[in-house]
């Protein structure tokens, strides 16, 4: 029961503060779902860097659980108070996705909630049969959490150089809501890794089909679900407790929040800035999430300087840079103070870099795998990107495209980072055939989610096709 109520106290502190970039309550009362899943990844994002910065404060578990029942009291007066003397118009009714047709039936409903329950039963069996997740889950990402819960005042021995093999320069939002999780139990108990993983996984599916319902239509964003669900390796590797699932989850809901700064027209910068907390955890995640980042401003800064007319882009931007800002802040202490300077790929030197920057055998072994991942990195028993492909060319696109700007930057940033990943594989200074065969396909799988969401932004809605069939 405490490991329940610490993840609906993180879920809390993330509504509340949802509510105050807001600025209004009438987002909750239209988009429930999409709320929901948004908060709660904020909440994990916001109380695993708060735990962090009460470790430097103090040691991890000194006291935290009051300090963390103090802030959410604090947040909900400062809520009160905003609600109460300025609230924003309630949000207009863009919501596209109650038509009537195919999308909507009950045969659509009943197959993907027949597929959920199936994925939710996966899910429990594959956490049973390895209850302690995948090597990277106990050997990087739960023995950090084990220092920040068992150590004490000497938990930064988890960053020790004689833990190199462990990646103690990985960040930290995983492992700390591990330990978060761990300090309401009391003990080291292997549920909390489970149902966090847990979280992550279902999170992003629920992100996936409520965001997609809110800017395409309810069919369009079961449809997206029943992909997603349909991706064996994204079950699987949740269940395995690793940071790539969390990471997929903050790539996914700042393009999400991005899109819905131009589809929801009231709140703009507050949707800029959530997007910049969204970013910033990515960073906090996995060291990919820098990477994202960085293409993620790039993409946008591209559109955004590309318009012939953009009003209140300089706004927006400050917004997204004020949401950014704190994690970034924490990002950077960790990296500048705690985690040591080893990656492999950043201390080789130049001149091994630049000979492999100019070996061509290089760049075709990694777009040989490239190519192969692509088919198979779900282990799908028939690729769905050739079925995605297929159904495109039957559905069409739509006659317009709202918000066409940031979906270019969404589709810009996720090729930005396949570029970076590219180049990483061509720069290692592993293995090249070892390092592709045992990383490339998590890393196309946190992408995966975003494409799907892109996907479906870009491919014209079931009804609206069948009308245009029919006409």
């Amino acid at each position: 029961m405490t490991l329940l109520f610490s993840l609906l106290l993180a879920a809390g502190i993330g509504l509340v503060v949802f509510c105050l970039l807001r600025g209004d309550l009438h987002t909750i009362r239209f988009y429930p779902w999409l709320c929901f899943w948004l908060s709660l990844g904020l909440g994990l994002g916001i109380t695993s860097g708060g735990l962090f910065v009460w470790s430097i404060l103090f040691h991890p578990s000194a006291g935290y659980i009051l300090a963390e029942l103090g802030l959410l009291a604090a947040l909900a007066v400062a809520l009160l108070y905003r609600v109460t003397t300025k609230t924003l118009a309630a949000p207009s009714q863009t919501q596209p996705g109650h038509a009537s047709g195919w999308g909507s039936s009950a045969l659509l409903h009943a197959f993907f909630y027949g597929l959920l329950i199936s994925s939710l039963v996966s899910f429990t069996f594959l956490s049973a049969a390895k209850p302690h997740g995948g090597w990277d889950a106990w050997a990087i990402w739960n023995l950090r959490a084990r220092f920040l819960f068992l150590g004490g005042e000497r938990w930064l021995d988890g960053f020790s150089g004689a833990l190199g093999w462990s990646h103690p320069d990985y960040p930290l939002l995983l492992p700390g809501l591990v330990a978060r999780a761990w300090i309401y139990a009391g003990q080291n108990t292997v549920i909390a890794p489970t149902l966090i993983g847990m979280l992550f996984t279902f999170a992003t599916l629920g992100l996936l089909v409520s965001s997609l319902g809110v800017l395409r239509g309810k069919s369009q964003g079961l449809i997206a679900g029943i992909v997603l669900m349909g991706t064996p390796f994204f079950l699987e590797h949740g269940a395995s407790q690793q940071a790539d699932i969390p990471l997929g989850f903050y790539i996914l809901a700042t393009l999400v929040l991005v899109c819905l700064a131009e589809h929801l027209p009231a709140g703009k910068n507050s949707w800029m800035a959530l997007a910049g907390v969204t970013a910033g955890f990515t960073a906090w995640t996995k060291n990919e999430g820098l990477l994202f980042l960085t293409s993620v401003i790039a993409a946008r800064l591209a559109v955004t300087v590309g318009r012939k007319e953009h009003r209140g882009g300089p706004s927006q931007w400050l917004f997204f840079t004020l949401g950014l800002l704190p994690i970034v802040a924490i990002f950077s202490y960790f990296k500048l103070r705690l985690a040591p300077f080893n990656d492999p790929l950043l201390t080789q030197g130049w001149q091994p870099a630049i000979g492999k920057l100019g070996d061509l055998s290089r760049y075709l072994q990694v777009w040989k795998a490239l190519l192969w991942e692509l088919g198979s990195f779900g282990n799908w028993i028939i690729p769905l990107p050739l079925v995605l492909a297929c159904y495109a060319l039957v559905m069409g696109k739509p006659s317009q495209i709202k918000g066409r700007q940031e979906v270019g930057a969404a589709v810009g940033a996720l090729f930005l980072v396949l570029v970076g990943y590219f180049l990483v594989y061509v720069l290692t200074p592993d293995n090249l055939d070892w390092h592709l065969k045992t990383s490339l396909a998590r890393l196309l799988l946190q992408l995966w989610p975003s494409f799907i969401f892109v996907f479906f932004l870009l491919v014209n809605p079931v009804e609206p096709a069948i009308a245009d069939r029919a006409s």
